[in-house]
């Protein structure tokens, strides 16, 4: 383009350079400053030079606007939604009793106090409505549930669609980011996600959610314990990864035995601690049988005595209302034909 041609289309693009303002009546007002600025702003150069700056200026502003765009590109704005239209997920790997823990009480106030939950839960759109959910949870069922029990809406992040294996993924990783899920839990939902083909083998699944193969496999052999030997805990959240290999042995060796021994433990009036069950579990058959303990209770339902066994065989027997005279010269009378 030659250079006149350029110079006119410069010319022309007078609402992007810096004029001097007019008086009333049309007169230009004074440039204040240099007085050679007002000659070489009218000059061509100088128009040139104006109209160069101002659309690097523009240029600048608009690449800043895109970057800033950019940033945002692909995310998801979280808004408020009801509670009752969003339903848990088919893949929910959180048990019953995690809604009974000391943490999810402090989670459930945090909430009330902010009015809501900060953090938002990420949730996918039903292809059709369920029972008038609209929604299916990726993650945050913990948040979703203390919102629907305060009866407050939920801050979530929508996505149109999800396959199921990106939401599993997404689940497990977010659970792991903030509270661990128990051996347990881990272990049941690791087995469902191989028993429903979502991961080819157990090597591919510790692969695609970043985690040790043996402590994929030690989770599971906790997640497809017993039921019964299960329920001989006080709560299945509290069986721990080491004891997995112990509990499996324990398994292997005598399945038969395991089950009569959570049976037992089961039956207790006042169920051991998880570290006593897990040992009473694992102790080998050819060890001294451990009684199982006694309470005795009055007609009112109430704790009279109790006799307590450890580990190690050791009895400790309690009085829970005080002895007269002659009970307490029974019992040790009783005692000392016990110990000849």
């Amino acid at each position: 383009m030659a250079k006149r041609d350029i110079l006119a289309r410069a010319m022309s693009v007078s609402p992007l350079q810096t004029s001097p303002e007019t008086k009333p009546g049309g007169e230009a007002a004074d440039v204040p400053g240099d007085p050679s600025a007002q000659a070489k702003a009218k000059t061509a150069p100088g128009v040139m030079m104006n109209f160069m700056v101002e659309r690097s200026t523009v240029h600048r502003e608009l690449e800043d606007a895109k970057a800033k765009l950019q940033e945002f590109e692909g995310a998801s704005v979280a808004r408020k939604v009801d509670p009752v239209k969003i339903k848990a997920s088919s893949w929910a790997n959180r048990s019953d009793q995690s809604f009974l823990s000391a943490q999810y009480a402090a989670l459930k106030e945090e909430i009330l106090k902010a009015g809501g939950n900060v953090q938002p839960i990420k949730v996918r759109r039903l292809a059709k409505p369920e029972q008038g959910a609209e929604f299916e949870i990726v993650f945050g069922h913990r948040r979703h549930r203390a919102c629907l029990e305060l009866g407050i809406p939920v801050l979530a992040i929508i996505v149109d669609s999800m396959e199921d294996l990106e939401l599993y993924a997404e689940m497990d990783r977010e659970n792991r980011n903030r509270v661990d899920l128990s051996a347990w839990e881990q272990g049941r939902s690791y087995a469902r996600a191989l028993e429903a083909g979502l991961y080819p083998s157990m090597r591919k699944l510790a692969e695609a959610l970043d985690l040790q193969v043996g402590n994929v496999s030690a989770s599971i052999s906790i997640g497809q314990l017993p039921e019964v030997v299960v329920a001989a805990f006080s709560s299945p959240i509290d069986i721990q990864f080491r004891w997995a290999a112990p509990l499996r042995d324990a398994q292997q060796r005598d399945p038969d035995g395991l089950i009569a021994k959570a049976k037992t433990i089961a039956e207790l009036p006042r169920r051991p601690t998880a570290g006593e069950v897990f040992k009473r579990l694992v102790a080998k058959t050819d060890a001294p049988a451990i009684p199982a303990g006694k309470e005795w209770i009055d007609v009112n339902g109430k704790a009279t005595a109790r006799i307590v066994v450890d580990s190690k065989g050791r009895a400790k027997l309690s009085f829970l209302k005080p002895l007269t005279d002659q009970q307490y010269k029974d019992l040790v009378d009783a005692v000392e034909k016990l110990l000849g």
